[in-house]
């Protein structure tokens, strides 16, 4: 055996997790290893990479004095006005001198964490609970990852003192601000604050979701995903919700995994720490906190092993529901690819989610920014969830998941709002019924965040998407690219559970003309259902049209409003009205163009708006003549004021509108001819 490896196993049985090391004091390729350490077995059969090992604080029941500057600890003596007793301690190997001064501490009784209280004296670090020494015989490197031709010796070999009471208590009391010299050499000021459970638990798992992302980033965007990951987590690590060497270690690991060279991570790390502000980075905001108690809580984030064996056994349970469908099924009742006239009869009805506008499959709902695509999507969503109509449409009830991909900040709000606006649903009444996901899964790369969707998703019958662009990762939006992440959202629909099948529904922008999604043309032809968002100026009127329907009506149109949702004195937030105005039935062209006008001046009634702006506010398709001849008509029936180059509602129209009534617009032979 070499020789860390006996000192190794010495420290499991003390019940300490140790875990391999390479260069830079990173475990080598182990996950977990604060969870459960590595086994004799495994520690006897390290390969001759492994330059060392690092033993866990916490379960070791450890605080370590780490002293980077001889003198360090005995001007900490000086300043508590205490002597050390005789304790273990150990070389460190580092050129000018260090050690780490041991003693045994029961964090259970009182948590101590990595941290450095205020006074104390340079070149002298806490290790506690969160974080690990290297211990004895491992090869020691400098700053450059380089060997330094040292190593770590026992200097004093005495048996591991208890941590004295008077350290003790200063450690547990002290200032919150500590300052950690990281591997590189640079300082990372950070706050030893007390984080709640929550706290904790989502940071942990903010890291965890970064560290997926950049194992997952393409090659040509992996050291770009490292910086734009690594500074928020850093910035975590200075307001303290992360341990600065977990940090460090789990984002090393990560850029190893994905195949980026050591020095460009080191360098990429560096420069996190020092343009890292606390002030800014993430945080575990209200509304989130608060979704836990309204929604669903999401699933705890699982180790890679528990990830592996879920997914076989997802693919073991695929495979026999197939060999189930092929085997136990009689061949009279098999559904075959091959249909006479009375098999085709007897397939049931198309399955609507809501009908006639979302259909079992593959959705889009498109539109600019700011159409308030993400308002509708929810309303759709919610209506489903709870099984009420939509709009007047009937609903098929399912549980829906909602993939927040732009952030879940303000969906608790929104949610609060759409109750609010449906009194005759209880929130209870969706706490089984609506969930949502807080982050993104990568469709292009897959790997563990979209095999943990496919996973989850096998017990909702709709999952909504919004993004598309933020489900896409790295692929090229232009490109073939997209094609695979279409067919993953075909392979997610397929595990829905609803019956014969389910519903992915994905919000997309469109492009500049507003007519195509943004990207690979068959974004568009494989759905099933493609709608399309369009606001009328700056109202809060949109419209809603079917521009694709495969087993439905092209061109139909929902006509929303949007209200305002006062939830507190300093909270509000919009939803969409259940009573948003329709147009008339069998309403003409013609009709609709005066409708939209009349809605756009009842919205600006205050300025009021000159033609082109009235044009601009319809959006595509409308021709500026046709718009004037309307407008002229208008003020000749007196529907309408026109003062100077500026058009306003007239006062009864204006009224109609405030009051909720439709005044249905005259056709008259003048009127038709504008039409042809």
């Amino acid at each position: 055996m070499s020789t860390f490896k006996d000192p190794a196993l010495g420290w499991t049985k003390r019940g300490a997790f140790v875990f391999p090391l390479r260069s830079t004091k990173r475990p080598n390729g182990q996950k977990g290893w604060r969870e459960r350490g590595a086994t004799p077995e495994q520690i006897a059969a390290w390969p001759s990479s492994v330059t060392g090992y690092g033993i866990d604080c916490e379960s070791a029941r450890l605080v370590v004095l780490d002293e980077d500057r001889p003198g360090a600890v005995a001007e900490l003596e000086q300043l508590l006005g205490i002597s050390l007793p005789p304790t273990l301690t150990v070389s460190t190997g580092r050129i000018g001198g260090g050690r780490h001064v041991i003693f045994e501490h029961d964090h259970e009784v009182c948590r101590i964490g990595n941290r450095e209280p205020s006074g104390w004296p340079d070149g002298l670090n806490i290790r506690g609970a969160g974080g690990f020494i290297v211990g004895t015989g491992s090869q020691h490197f400098d700053s450059r990852n380089q060997p330094t031709g040292n190593w770590y010796e026992v200097a004093e070999d005495v048996p591991i003192a208890p941590l004295p009471s008077e350290l003790a208590d200063w450690l547990s009391t002290g200032s919150a601000t500590k300052t950690v010299q990281t591997e590189d050499g640079c300082e990372m000021e950070s706050s030893d604050r007390s984080c709640t459970e929550t706290e904790r638990e989502w940071a942990d798992k903010y890291l965890r979701e970064a560290c997926d992302r950049i194992r997952s980033a393409q090659e040509g965007t992996r050291n770009q995903t490292l910086r734009d990951k690594a500074l928020p987590v850093c910035s975590l690590v200075k307001a303290g919700y992360l341990d600065s060497h977990d940090a460090e270690t789990a984002l090393a690991d990560a850029a190893a995994d994905a195949g980026l060279p050591p020095g460009e991570v080191g360098a990429t790390i560096t420069n996190a720490i020092k343009d890292a502000d606390p002030e800014r980075g993430p945080r575990p905001s209200l509304s989130v906190a608060e979704m836990f108690d309204v929604l669903d809580p999401l699933p705890p984030m699982p180790d890679e092993a528990d990830v592996q064996r879920e997914l076989r056994l997802l693919r073991a349970r695929t495979e026999a529901r197939r060999r189930f469908a092929t085997e136990s099924v009689g061949a009279a009742d098999r559904h075959s690819d091959y249909m006479t006239l009375d098999d085709l009869d007897a397939l049931p009805a198309m399955p609507w989610f809501i009908d006639g506008r979302l259909p079992e499959g593959y959705a889009l709902l498109t539109g600019r920014d700011g159409t308030f695509k993400t308002f509708i999507a929810l309303d759709m969503a919610l209506s489903i969830a709870a099984g009420i109509p939509w709009q007047g449409r009937a609903v098929t009830q399912a549980r829906v998941l909602y993939v927040a991909g732009e952030g879940a900040r303000n969906i608790n709000n929104r949610v609060r709002a759409w109750l609010t606006a449906h009194p005759e649903v209880a929130r209870a009444d969706l706490v089984d019924q609506f969930t949502v996901r807080t982050s993104a899964p990568n469709f292009y790369a897959a790997g563990t965040s979209y095999e943990d969707l496919l996973h989850n998703a096998s017990g909702y019958g709709v999952v909504v998407l919004d993004t598309l662009r933020r489900i896409s990762g790295a692929a090229d939006g232009n490109g073939s690219d997209m094609a695979t992440v279409v067919d993953r959202i075909a392979d997610l629909v397929r595990v829905l559970d609803h019956g014969t099948g389910g519903l992915a529904l994905v919000i997309a922008h469109t492009q500049k003309n507003d007519t195509d999604t943004r990207g690979y043309s068959g974004i568009e032809d494989d759905a099933d259902a493609v709608l399309h968002t369009n606001r009328q100026g700056a109202s809060m009127h949109v419209t809603v049209e079917v521009s694709k329907q495969k087993d439905g009506e092209d061109g139909a149109k929902d006509h929303l409003t949007l209200m305002s949702v006062t939830l507190s004195s300093t909270d509000s937030s919009l939803t969409v009205d259940p009573q948003s105005l329709q147009p008339m039935p069998n309403e003409t062209p013609r009709q609709e163009r005066e409708r939209l006008i009349l809605e756009h001046l009842d919205a600006v009634r205050n300025i009021g708006a000159a033609a082109g702006e009235v044009v601009a506010a319809l959006g595509g398709g409308h021709n500026r003549t046709t718009i004037n001849k309307h407008l002229s008509e208008l003020v000749g029936k007196g529907r309408i004021e026109k003062q100077g180059q500026r058009y306003y509602p007239g006062s009864t129209e204006s009224e109609a509108i405030a009051l909720g009534f439709r005044i249905e617009p005259d056709v008259s032979d003048a009127d038709e001819e504008i039409d042809r």
